[in-house]
């Protein structure tokens, strides 16, 4: 090798030798201890396959081991996955696949900085823990696209539907506390503000109902009976002097006792047909 100074070393010509796997690098190496050991070296084993390139492009498939250790990747201010060919039928464009098949087996845990938490488990079931807030006017669906739950369009409420089955609806409306239905008979509706408090049953096929509760301000109890906004009273009990009251058809009372004997003060009785009280 000629001998070269000071720039002259960038004038050297350096023959490229094409190798193989068979071929060996021989080289000295210091033996720490003043001397030399020869070793041989073959040129597949030189370096090592990055987990991407210098510019973190992935120019092939890429795996890697993490030998059960722990990476931690911090102080990111945004984190983007992007998938931009079709992944393989049956697959996900990404996956996170977690340990454990139990629902004791935490596999995965998303958390943000205002205190929402989404944790996975093993058994594929999860839960959310702060003030998470879902998409109220699309339906989340439980096991089926036929059923599931959303915000009732025009009203402060929760829908529980099922296609074909009517649904449920279960919020405020206006001043009322409100469960209506939306079925083609016998639905049922609770209202409540704060002079009226009852249940409403109607058929809607019909136009037939009943209602029961606190109808009056005064705080009675009444029952009614009615067709369409028509409404008559058939029974009430008085708030102010517990009068009970049977405004509509006949009374009919069945299995009173035949002998005042063993009967407590103030029980009603009947001797031969005639009402008696103990």
């Amino acid at each position: 090798m000629p001998t070269t100074t000071d720039s002259a070393i960038n004038a050297l010509v350096d023959e490229a030798t094409a190798t193989t796997s068979t071929d060996w690098l021989v080289g000295d190496f210091d033996n720490g201890s003043g001397g030399f050991v020869t070793k041989k070296i073959r040129p597949n084993n030189v370096g090592g396959k990055n987990f991407a390139n210098a510019n973190l492009t992935l120019t092939a498939n890429r795996s890697h081991d993490g030998d059960s250790n722990r990476m931690t990747m911090a102080k990111f201010k945004d984190f983007t996955f992007e998938t931009f060919i079709a992944p393989t039928i049956g697959l996900a464009s990404l996956n996170f696949n977690g340990y454990g098949s139990l629902i004791s087996d935490e596999t995965h845990a998303f958390n943000s900085d205002n205190g929402v938490t989404m944790k996975m488990f093993g058994d594929n079931s999860s839960r959310f823990y702060g003030a998470v807030t879902m998409n109220t006017v699309l339906p989340v669906y439980f096991g089926a696209s036929t059923q599931g739950i959303n915000k009732n369009s025009s009203a402060n409420a929760v829908r529980i539907f099922k296609s074909g089955a009517g649904d449920w609806t279960f919020g405020w409306n206006f001043a009322e506390l409100r469960a209506f239905g939306t079925f083609a008979s016998d639905s049922l509706e609770i209202n409540n503000d704060n002079s009226e408090s009852y249940f409403t049953q109607i058929d809607t096929n019909t136009g037939r109902k009943w209602k029961f509760g606190h109808m009056f301000s005064d705080g009675s109890i009444c029952g009614m009976i009615g067709s369409g906004l028509v409404d008559t009273e058939i029974v009430s009990i008085d708030k102010n002097d517990g009068m009970f009251k049977l405004s509509l058809g006949l009374l009919n009372l069945t299995g009173i006792p035949t002998s005042s004997a063993g009967l407590a003060t103030g029980t009603v009785w009947s001797d031969s047909g005639t009402l008696k009280i103990v």
